[in-house]
């Protein structure tokens, strides 16, 4: 199975630039730049990495970003980050980034910009096509958002925008608030891909999806408990960004076992895997394939079918979707 996976083309949907940095990196950067990260050695920086709640993770988000003070650091963790993606043979991947906490560093939209356009570049010579979705941080102020979307279309726009997105704690923070903000990104031509459905329940995919237009939903496991809300997925056909490690270390799950894969899967939803933030669970997308195989049966083919939903469902032209399934399916015909 550990071959078969990793000679399987991968896309990845949800994931998080900022929580893609090993510790190692992040303890380099911070040595760089000064920057006190809690911890006097790798070891000790990766030690941390244990999260209580879903506050604690926030804060370590928050505090990694501080040592991304310049366009290079950005093209840096990008090209960490395509590497890894091309050992893993992933042909494309739609990488959520949070311009927000850089600006507050002190980084300019343009220096923003010019590392990611930087970054991607090279993930380009990788093999990997790399696509942004700028996320808002919903315990913000709702204002924030408009400047995101401002960014993103305005002149200094990196390239390979695809979608805005709405993450941070949900608990507090619903989502119809930002509908302005949302409306706005679409009639940019922009796609909506907030979180939702993690740490609070149905109710927040429900707000996803009526006041945000959700194209996909971020996570979205908590939609079981509310049938009403199921249908809805099911029979718009939007799909769920699935994050197993996430899931467990977040305390959405008491543990791999428990986690919902198969009965949402079973529910008729369209179900995509990923990773969310893998520097900091430490994980990998062939990790998180390996585990939906072993803890919860997903078959190869089930696996191909995975991929297969995150083709069509991706920000993706339908010619090049054409190409990537044809990927697929000659690699499971051999």
């Amino acid at each position: 199975m550990d071959e078969f996976i990793a000679g399987l083309p991968k896309i990845e949907l949800h994931r998080h630039l900022e929580g893609s940095i090993r510790p190692e990196t992040v303890f380099a950067l911070a040595r760089e730049h000064s920057i006190d990260v809690g911890a006097d050695s790798v070891e000790g920086l990766a030690e941390s990495y244990v999260f209580g709640d879903f506050p604690s993770f926030v804060d370590l988000f928050i505090r990694t970003t501080k040592v991304l003070r310049r366009s290079g650091d950005l093209e840096l963790i990008i090209t960490e980050m395509a590497r890894e993606m091309a050992a893993e043979n992933t042909r494309y991947a739609e990488v959520f980034f949070s311009p927000v906490w850089h600006q507050m560093n002190g980084m300019t939209e343009r220096s923003i910009a010019a590392g990611l356009n930087a970054g991607r570049a090279v993930a380009a010579g990788f093999g990997v096509e790399l696509a942004w979705i700028v996320d808002n941080s919903r315990h913000l102020d709702v204002s924030s958002g408009f400047d995101a979307v401002d960014f993103v279309t305005g002149p200094n726009a990196p390239e390979g925008m695809v979608a805005v997105g709405l993450g941070g704690p949900e608990v507090g923070f619903p989502p119809e608030p930002w509908k302005p903000v949302f409306d706005k990104a679409r009639a940019a031509g922009l796609e909506a891909i907030p979180h939702a459905g993690e740490t609070v329940g149905a109710e927040s995919v429900r707000g996803a999806v009526t006041a945000l237009g959700a194209k996909r939903i971020g996570h979205g496991v908590r939609c079981l408990e509310d049938p009403e809300v199921v249908s809805m997925l099911v029979d718009s056909g939007i799909p769920i960004d699935v994050s197993l490690t996430s899931n467990r270390l977040l305390g959405v799950v008491e543990s791999d076992e428990r986690h919902p894969l198969k009965e949402l899967i079973a529910a008729g939803l369209q179900v995509t895997l990923n990773t969310d933030d893998p520097g900091l669970f430490r994980t990998t997308l062939h990790k998180e394939l390996a585990l939906a195989t072993s803890v919860h049966g997903i078959t190869r083919e089930g696996l191909a079918d995975h991929m297969r939903i995150a083709v069509r469902h991706a920000c993706l032209s339908p010619e090049r979707q054409r190409t990537l399934l044809a990927e697929i399916d000659s690699y499971m015909s051999v």
